[in-house]
């Protein structure tokens, strides 16, 4: 997994570093894919997903809210990162949602151990 590969540190680096030069030489494409072929999600089982909300001028507007004087921080459950096309649910555990906010995120991975 791509958290292992973080966690492996510059010898799991270099490993993969030379798996993807050997791909680039027979000329296929590495990317993590499932047994349909569709994209994974790049990072998974993490410890914590830490955001920063309102962080920009027109989502804010978009949003009818003023600009924060200071970063919005908050976190999300782990479970929360899917991949591209991975369904969302409007219900769980007998939870109902009536409104769902459409919103594409990046995310930066840190971490040295």
């Amino acid at each position: 997994s791509t958290l292992e590969l973080l966690r492996g540190g510059p010898a799991s680096m270099d490993a993969a570093r030379a798996a993807l030069a050997a791909a680039r030489e027979t000329g296929a494409h590495v990317v993590a894919k499932d047994a349909y072929g569709r994209l994974l999600a790049p990072v998974t089982g993490m410890d914590k997903v830490i955001c920063i909300g309102m962080n920009y001028k027109d989502h804010c507007e978009e949003m009818g809210a003023p600009l924060p004087e200071e970063p919005r921080v908050f976190c999300k459950f782990p479970s929360c990162v899917s991949a591209g096309g991975d369904p969302i649910p409007l219900s769980e555990g007998g939870v109902r949602t009536e409104q769902l906010d459409v919103e594409v995120e990046m995310a930066v991975v840190i971490g040295h151990e």
